[in-house]
């Protein structure tokens, strides 16, 4: 149970909408079961709504997550994130905490099966110390060897 393993953490992150970084996902969304599974805090929890919710500078500089997941359908790129100047007192862009999701995978912060690998990603990226590169591209394979018969590319991952 990889949520009760980091339940107690107190990381702010923020899952960013797919077509503009200036939009991310509410409380009520599936990505936020992503962001808590992987012992993170969703800074945009209080959010409601079943879609991506549009926000302004300010609002994303107020919420101040320390941690920026980019979905891999998402049209811009972490370089995009951390070019704009406008987000430079963001902590997560001092920290270069910017993360890109995998591309090439089915999106894995959608409910569909591979999903949990999302969550398992995320934990990986905002917690390398409690969850290596090892745990989750072995969760990754195991996934798709047992569910999808195949093996993918461990370079891909």
């Amino acid at each position: 149970c990889l949520s009760c393993f980091l339940q107690f953490s107190t990381f702010s992150a923020l899952m960013l909408g797919n077509s503009d970084y200036l939009s991310c996902a509410p409380g009520d969304m599936y990505q936020n079961t992503v962001l808590e599974n992987a012992g993170a805090q969703n800074a945009a929890a209080e959010l409601s709504g079943g879609d991506f919710a549009a926000l302004s500078y300010e609002q994303l500089l107020a919420m101040n997550p320390q941690a920026l997941i980019i979905p891999a359908e998402a049209s811009y790129t972490a370089d995009d994130v951390l070019a704009d100047a406008e987000l430079a007192a963001l902590d997560a862009v001092k920290l270069g905490a910017v993360y890109e999701m995998l591309r090439g995978f089915e999106a894995w912060d959608s409910p569909v099966p591979s999903g949990v690998l999302g969550a398992v990603w995320a934990a990986h990226v905002l917690h390398p110390d409690l969850v290596s590169r090892e745990d989750y591209v072995s969760a990754a394979k195991a996934m798709y060897e047992t569910f999808y018969g195949f093996t993918p590319d461990e370079a891909a991952l």
